[in-house]
């Protein structure tokens, strides 16, 4: 009993806290509950292979601690880029770019050092399983949405062709990440399994973007029936003498005060 209740409370509880906590961020300004949730939440998650080290479930926390210092790097370095963009608020001194840049690199290295060398994320002996669904996943979508954002910026944007061309050259550097990674094999895994979970990677977020466009089409019928089903709004009646004579008095008595001032 005491065994199955431990990945409960040291792993599924911390989770469920973790996704309440970023999901306030977005419905209140308040900060003081959502950063203990968040806090709590990622370091029950981080501590999962010491606490509940029999539990399967903790291979994520392994993974999230082998993580930690490329992710916060790659963060960090996109969260440099950007404002120190065209962007309209809390913008950074454009002198820091060249630090976010080096940044996304060196994440990025470190990622293609896991997968290459003898830094890969292991579990009980083995290659983390999900190291091997994130690694595909992750160089996939990296090089899509760059890309797919790159001809957004391009069609729609105004003076945004850096920005343009910055996220296209880093999705042909993940694209050819991604081919290497398919020819050749890891530390641990091989090409022909990088390739099979590229495959299922590619089929998630094919999933996930079919799944966005129907539930907008399902949005907009919805809206769409609601409009139709509404009464056509009741035309008012030209305002009267009276009520024109007393628009014209308050706005000359207006006026007046601003000329007397």
């Amino acid at each position: 009993m005491e065994e199955a209740l431990a990945p409960l409370f040291f792993f599924w509880i911390p989770l469920f806290l973790l996704g309440i906590g970023v999901s306030l961020t977005f419905f209140t300004k308040s900060n003081r509950f959502v950063i203990p949730l968040i806090f709590v939440g990622v370091i029950g998650l981080l501590s999962s292979p010491t606490t509940v080290p029999e539990s399967d479930s903790s291979a994520v926390g392994k993974l999230l601690l082998d993580l930690l210092i490329p992710s916060a790097a790659l963060l960090g370095g996109l969260y440099i880029i950007i404002f120190t963009g065209n962007v309209p608020v809390q913008r950074i001194s454009k002198t820091y770019r060249p630090l976010g840049f080096l940044l996304v690199l060196f994440s990025i290295a470190c990622l293609c050092i896991m997968h290459w060398y003898s830094f890969t994320p292991m579990w009980r002996g083995q290659a983390n399983p999900y190291w091997i669904i994130f690694w595909p996943t992750f160089l996939l979508s990296s090089a899509s949405f760059t890309a797919l954002f790159s001809m957004v910026l391009v069609t729609i944007g105004r003076e945004r062709e850096k920005n343009s061309i910055h996220l296209f050259l880093i999705s042909v550097s993940t694209t050819l990440i991604t081919l290497l990674a398919m020819s050749y094999d890891g530390n641990v895994t091989t090409a022909e399994q990088f390739r099979n979970y590229l495959w299922m990677a590619a089929a998630d977020i094919f999933g996930i973007i079919i799944g966005c466009l129907m539930a907008i089409l399902a949005f907009t019928i919805v809206i769409a029936s609601y409009e139709k089903s509404m009464p056509e709004p009741i035309q008012t009646s030209p305002p009267t003498k009276e009520e024109w004579n007393h628009v014209e008095s308050v706005i000359s008595r207006h006026l007046r005060g601003v000329e007397d001032e």
